[in-house]
């Protein structure tokens, strides 16, 4: 996470989609000296909260919504599969896991829906759509794709209208499964990893991603053996379908949140008009005092230019003598 007030943007940092190079790369821009970084035991929430990915939910400990309404929230996604696999990687050199085919058992023993959600150890795991969705709804005004990360960063950077540098730099090829030739990364390489167990697992532990993304959810190991599947209408249909709905559900969401602003828009309006009569008004009290002033000094000066002023001022004299 990496919050600018001067620029008013919230860099939303999903796990294992290149958010590494972003922040490091929008750190000029960090206004809460790094706050959002580091683990921290929670007490609110009771357990280890993952500052530097933290989810929306787990952000509302820390600031109101007001924030999300009124910054560019942006962040990145990546074809679930390739994550998981990614993030494996990331747990592989940690707990020294040396055999590959150990991916499929630590997929069937470790991951379910309290440990990938709850646990800060297994945040590189944790759904995608609860970094960017609150309450079944898009909270993000872009979600760009680490598959076309170098368009879509650009387009984020033009879109918060900042000033850097739209040539993002990689922190982690490795991590983000590139090459330095490359920018998407094969699917069918990440695909093969899997067995048909760790398959239905995933497909079941991250079916929102799939929807709320547009990325392909596919039923056998290897996107070959699929072939014949998709050229099945219905299961084409079914595939489009659910693209469909994620994107209405995020166009959907982007239309509230806009809705949203224009009504604290035409609030401040609302507010804005009705200090200005109170101005006004406090103005025409003003006048009015001045030429109420204006009138006593004129009265004054008129009385002190009198015939009878003048006879009476030696009268005056002989009293103050006394």
């Amino acid at each position: 996470m990496l919050v600018s007030d001067r620029k008013k943007f919230m860099f939303v940092h999903n796990p294992k989609a290149a958010g590494s190079s972003i922040r490091n790369a929008l750190s000029q821009y960090d206004d809460r000296d790094n706050f959002y970084w580091d683990h921290e035991d929670n007490t609110k929430l009771g357990r280890v909260l993952d500052k530097a990915h933290i989810t929306l939910d787990d952000l509302s400990v820390y600031t109101d919504s007001s924030l999300l309404a009124d910054y560019f929230v942006f962040g990145f996604v990546r074809n679930p599969y390739e994550r998981v696999y990614s993030a494996f990687q990331e747990k592989n050199s940690q707990w020294d896991i040396t055999d590959d085919t150990n991916f499929n058992t630590f997929i069937q023993t470790k991951l379910n829906e309290i440990t990938i959600r709850f646990d800060w150890n297994f945040i590189h795991f944790c759904p995608q759509h609860y970094f960017f969705y609150q309450g079944g709804k898009c909270k993000a005004d872009f979600i760009g794709r680490l598959e076309n990360l170098r368009r879509d960063y650009a387009r984020a950077i033009n879109l918060a209208k900042l000033d850097a540098d739209t040539d993002l730099p990689y922190l982690n090829r490795r991590s983000a499964g590139l090459s330095n030739s490359e920018e998407t990364p094969v699917l069918s390489t990440y695909l093969d990893k899997y067995d048909p167990t760790s398959l239905s697992i995933v497909n079941r532990l991250y079916d929102r991603d799939f929807v709320y993304f547009g990325y392909d959810k596919f039923f056998s190991h290897s996107v070959e053996a699929d072939t014949d599947k998709d050229n099945s209408h219905v299961e084409l249909v079914y595939k489009q379908t659910r693209y469909i709905k994620g994107e209405e559900a995020f166009y959907t969401a982007r239309i509230e949140k806009l809705s949203e602003q224009n009504m604290n828009l035409s609030e401040q309006v609302e507010a804005t008009a009705a200090l200005k009569g109170e101005l006004q008004e406090s103005r025409n009290e003003l006048q009015a005092s001045r030429d109420e002033l204006n009138g006593v000094l004129q009265e004054n000066e008129k009385m002190r230019n009198s015939r009878s002023w003048k006879i009476t001022k030696p009268l005056r004299r002989r009293r103050e003598w006394r």
